[in-house]
């Protein structure tokens, strides 16, 4: 948060995954878009795009962190949502190696895969090829009859996945990116475990990984859109809190996300001593506020600079990151466009602050002088995708 500027606070209860009252704020960002899926079709709309405030709430009971001015009316999920980042390679990977290691962990061929919150399916029809079975996908923004089913290997279901469906029968269970987007996670965890009553089915769920965000002091992976940010002490609470029991806890996809593996728990509920861990986390976002301006205010002089120099800057990357970066930077035309490979964002414009995203080909005819690389995770296949096209601008990182 800016100086002079206050954040609209929503009285909560508490704490969302253990229900302590002890959590303390410690930073705030106002009028941020108020998703990273939803991009608009013509400038105009986009400039009007809706926004929300963020206050970020620490509890020193279970390590987890949340927004307490989230307002979840705010968010909608149709078929105009799109984020996903199967087009990168490096992605694309990441999700094979996911699929293989899943399925010989949990020996899954010939099995039965359900997905929780599937986007366009890709992971799912990936995952039930890997194991040779059969897969059943639910997600609301899906875009009727457009979903391959991969020869009917895949069914899929236009809907939040509810009680209404918890007598689908699955051999596996599993659910990404999704649970930090909920005001309250507990409910869908607790249908899940009642579901899957006596039965040792394996669940795996992934989420960005908190821990380091904060510890990193990571800025640009603040936004609207997750209600929660979850430290690998308050996931772990939160899912033996529900009656699961922990398999195996850990960070993928270079660090960036954390996946956790469980199955209902048979026994009572197991109390682990997490409070050097929580201490730790409570260090880290305990700095986090004066990381984050002076974050803000190197990029101020950095892009001052540029204008200055009236050099012709672009971006790479229409994610979560820039949205955040160019909205509390109130960056406008002065960087006019973002490049992305996903062409289903391609034509469409940023919320609030509306670039235009375009495939990374039409740069060849911008020829910017600087490209800001939005996410360091895919660095190096932006800078060789963009050494392919012939590009010779300078590149910098967020």
């Amino acid at each position: 948060m800016r100086e002079g500027e206050e954040s609209k606070i929503v009285e909560a209860p508490g704490c969302n995954v253990c229900g302590s009252v002890e959590s303390r704020d410690f930073f705030a960002l106002t009028q941020i878009p108020v998703q990273d899926g939803l991009l608009y079709p013509s400038r105009p709309l986009a400039l009007e795009a809706p926004v929300g405030d963020i206050c970020l709430a620490f509890c020193p009971s279970c390590g987890h962190i949340f927004n307490r001015s989230f307002e979840p009316e705010k968010l909608r999920y149709d078929a105009e949502y799109e984020a996903s980042l199967h087009h990168s390679p490096i992605y694309a990977n990441f999700l094979r190696d996911l699929a293989r290691r899943l399925t010989e962990a949990h020996h899954l061929h010939g099995k039965r895969i359900l997905e929780i919150a599937c986007g366009n399916g890709d992971f799912l029809r990936l995952f039930a090829r890997f194991a040779g079975g059969r897969g059943i996908g639910f997600d609301p923004s899906l875009r009727a009859g457009e979903a391959d089913t991969d020869g009917g290997r895949v069914e899929f279901v236009a809907d939040f996945y509810s009680e209404r469906h918890s007598a689908r029968e699955a051999d596996f269970i599993c659910c990404r990116h999704m649970l930090q987007c909920l005001s309250d996670p507990r409910p869908l965890l607790e249908t899940l475990r009642t579901a899957l009553g006596d039965r040792p089915v394996p669940v795996y769920f992934e989420v960005p990984n908190a821990l380091r965000m904060f510890r990193d002091d990571i800025l640009w992976y603040v936004t609207y859109e997750y209600c929660s940010f979850f430290t690998p002490t308050s996931l772990a609470r939160l899912f033996e809190s529900a009656g699961f029991e922990v398999l195996a806890l850990s960070d993928c996809f270079g660090g960036d996300y954390l996946g956790i593996e469980v199955r209902p728990a048979r026994g009572g509920r197991p109390v682990r001593d997490t409070r050097s861990e929580v201490a730790a986390i409570a260090r880290d976002v305990g700095r986090f506020g004066r990381a984050a301006e002076e974050m803000l205010t190197r990029w101020e002089a950095r892009l001052d600079e540029l204008r200055r120099a009236g050099r012709r800057v672009a971006a790479w990357g229409a994610g979560g990151r820039a949205i955040t970066f160019f909205s509390q930077l109130h960056v406008g035309n002065e960087i006019p466009c973002v490049a992305d490979i996903n062409p289903n964002r391609q034509g469409r414009f940023l919320p609030q602050t509306g670039q235009r995203v375009v495939a990374p080909e039409l740069l060849r005819e911008y020829r910017p002088d600087a490209v800001i690389i939005t996410n360091p995770t895919f660095e190096a296949e932006i800078r060789e995708q963009a050494r392919s096209l012939g590009l010779a601008s300078e590149f910098l990182v967020l």
